[in-house]
């Protein structure tokens, strides 16, 4: 297209013209061909009475320059407009004008590594190939940020790439990486990355249903919770403390079984059988006879027999009765 302000004056010079300077009819002709162009290249049928057929073609033209077709290859994104070559836009020849434009397309594939966007006309040799950045303008996309099929947007910045311009990856279009804990859902989220939390930082934190571990970087769990509570009887309330059970096992490990035996005559014994066995072993056995007091009786009580399932209580005092007892194990 000539420049507007070049015109020929009547006596057919040239600038400087006068302002009753025209237009040859050339120059009048290329522009109308010009807006003809711009509708039809719109798709557009031209209708002489519609007066509205270019603000239509310019819209359609518009929309049409930032959805593009990726017809390249693996880690190469070509993309040329929507279209035939009659209906596409035309592009400009190199990057120039493009500062700031935004392109979306359909990922032809799935990046592997680095990778470069190309655009160009619909036919013809494209503009050239540059990189495709992360949205801080240095970082190259890693593998697995463009997914073939996926909707995508990238916006040319001419600044970066030390001036010779680059590609922006859109940050709302890219998907969902599969960085723990943040798992892929295949949509169009934000790339998430939480860090993993500790006692002096915010972030993500793992379960556990350990109710006596170490860990100052994970969480308790309801069972945990209940796990503990359960072997502390007297902070666990009416319902749900000590019920008369024989066993106890304490949060550290340590299993206390007490009992009362039947009576025990002077000089017997009697097996006492813990009604479930210890898992490892004993660590003591307490015997205590109930009874009043004997302050003449010479005879001693002993235990014998020893294992995880019970032991043998010897009465060798000098009274019948029966026997408090207490076994510790694990």
């Amino acid at each position: 297209m000539k420049d507007i302000t070049t015109k020929i004056g009547y006596d057919g010079v040239t600038n400087p013209a006068p302002p009753t300077a025209v237009h040859t009819a050339e120059e009048y002709n290329d522009r109308l061909v010009e807006l003809q162009n711009s509708v039809e290249n719109a798709g557009l049928l031209l209708a002489e009475a519609d007066t509205n057929q270019l603000s239509k073609a310019m819209f359609v033209n518009g929309v049409a320059a930032s959805s593009m077709i990726d017809s390249g290859s693996v880690n190469t994104i070509v993309l040329t407009p929507v279209g035939d070559l009659k209906l596409a836009v035309p592009l400009t020849p190199d990057y120039s004008a493009l500062d700031g434009a935004v392109f979306s397309f359909f990922a032809k594939t799935t990046n592997s590594g680095n990778t470069t966007v190309n655009i160009g006309q619909t036919t013809g040799t494209p503009v050239g190939a540059l990189p495709l950045f992360q949205e801080d303008g240095t970082s190259q996309i890693p593998s697995g940020w463009i997914i073939a099929g996926k909707y995508y947007s990238v916006r040319f910045d001419a600044d970066l790439n030390s001036g010779n311009g680059a590609f922006v990856l859109l940050s709302w279009v890219k998907d969902v990486t599969a960085t723990a804990p943040i798992a892929s859902s295949g949509g169009h989220s934000p790339v998430i990355s939480i860090a993993d939390a500790t006692t002096s930082v915010k972030g993500a934190v793992q379960l556990s249903n350990l109710y006596n571990g170490t860990s100052e970087t994970k969480a308790t769990t309801e069972k945990a919770l209940s796990d503990a509570t359960t072997m502390i009887p007297a902070i666990t309330g009416p319902k749900s403390g000590y019920a008369g059970e024989e066993s106890i096992t304490f949060p550290n490990g340590v299993i206390l079984k007490t009992g009362m035996s039947a009576s025990i005559s002077q000089d017997s014994s009697l097996a006492i059988a813990f009604s479930t066995a210890f898992p490892t072993g004993i660590k003591n056995i307490c015997v205590l006879q109930q009874s009043a007091i004997n302050i003449s009786s010479t005879g001693a009580v002993t235990v014998s027999d020893v294992s995880v399932n019970g032991f043998t209580i010897n009465n060798g005092g000098d009274a019948t009765g029966a026997f408090f007892w207490q076994a510790w194990g694990y």
